[in-house]
């Protein structure tokens, strides 16, 4: 074999086969971390073309891989990867818990301040605005332990340069074979069948993606067509909120079929045509069957669940807490403290009492699968 085909060969097969099995080696290592269908920003993201294998390795080696969305890795860590860095909020979220704290000192000044002349409505706002604060501070410094990697897939002038050494390979390898083709021709027909696979092979990879797909597909026509919402004139809506993301699939719009013929939904965006996005009022027993069939297909992933009364009530409880600490403390006197305790329990009463048409406000984004 000539030098420059040889070349050629060394240099295809380390711009297309090296990385095909590095894409291959970290698809290994995240054989068991679950798929989930939308991609959730984090404080800080790093990315990585190659070698894959390095980035799950180094990711996994400070923290551990929660889960994966397409090429995206959530990684939980609280120490600085070794990988190439995207963007980084994270001191601009540092920069907000400070700014948090300092406004809770200077509110806590002012209560200070007004001892024993607090107007008990005025106090129960001050002082609950102190725990939002509080607990605002504490979900931010709990995202600073987020980060997510992106392994980059092949793109642009890598992918032409990978594409090109993969024809000058089949220009070589045409050469090559040429030369004992007459000798041998059973032989030379077998390698040419072999090698062409091979092309064909690196083409996919490169142009296409690992293992032979892009991953972008789109939400099929006609995808729950002919779903009508009902009106629901109720004030308030349900306490609880929470946001699925659902792959839509031939099964996945079978299940919401036969359970929205009995149970249609609230909201639609375009259900003559193809639905994307709904919104269903659920009791506690429809919305656990419900998600329970999707998950049976691993096609729902829930996020950014909350109930706003059971939270109004933990509030509270945490702003009549807040008050006996700055009772104790001599920030405010016993007065102050018994009308706090007297708009906590008006305020308590009132939630409690409110009646809901449904426990769940379930918002449904359909997704491609």
């Amino acid at each position: 074999m000539k030098k420059s085909s040889k070349a050629i060969f060394v240099l295809a097969f380390l711009l297309v086969a090296v990385p095909f099995l590095d894409y291959g080696m970290a698809e290994f290592l995240l054989r068991d971390v679950p798929e989930v269908p939308v991609v959730v920003g984090t404080p800080v993201t790093y990315g990585l073309y190659f070698p894959k294998t390095y980035a799950v390795l180094e990711a996994e080696r400070n923290g551990e891989v929660i889960w994966r969305a397409g090429d995206t890795l959530y990684v939980r860590t609280s120490d600085d990867l070794n990988l190439p860095t995207v963007y980084d909020y994270r001191p601009e979220i540092q920069e907000l818990i400070e700014n948090r704290s300092t406004e809770i000192q200077r509110i806590l000044e002012e209560v200070k301040g007004g001892k024993g002349d607090w107007n008990a409505s005025e106090l129960y706002l001050r002082l609950s605005y102190v725990v939002w604060l509080n607990e605002s501070i504490s979900e931010y410094r709990d995202r600073l332990d987020e980060a997510s990697v992106e392994l980059f897939p092949v793109a642009g002038i890598l992918a032409l340069l990978q594409g090109l050494m993969i024809t000058l390979a089949g220009v070589a390898f045409a050469f090559e074979i040429r030369d004992f083709a007459d000798r041998e021709p059973a032989k030379a027909l077998a390698v040419a069948v072999i090698f062409s696979g091979l092309l064909v092979v690196g083409y996919a990879f490169v142009f296409v993606g690992y293992p032979f797909h892009t991953g972008h597909s789109s939400i099929p026509d006609g995808f729950l067509a002919g779903i009508q919402p009902v009106e629901r004139n109720s004030s308030p809506s349900p306490p609880c909120l929470e946001s699925w993301y659902v792959k839509a699939s031939p099964e996945v719009e079978g299940i919401f079929r036969k359970y929205l013929r009995d149970n249609p939904p609230v909201y639609a965006d375009d259900p003559e045509y193809s639905v994307h996005y709904l919104e269903l009022w659920l009791n506690e027993s429809e919305r656990n069957a419900l998600l329970s069939g999707l998950k049976d297909l691993g096609a729902v992933w829930v996020k950014d669940r909350e109930c706003w009364d059971r939270e109004s009530l933990a509030s509270l409880d945490r702003t009549e807490t807040l008050g006996k600490e700055l009772l104790d403390r001599g920030y405010i006197d016993e007065g102050d403290f018994r009308g706090l305790e007297d708009s906590i329990d008006a305020e308590r009463e009132r939630i409690m009492g409110m009646k809901f048409p449904a426990r769940y406000r379930v918002m449904v984004s359909f997704v491609a699968g």
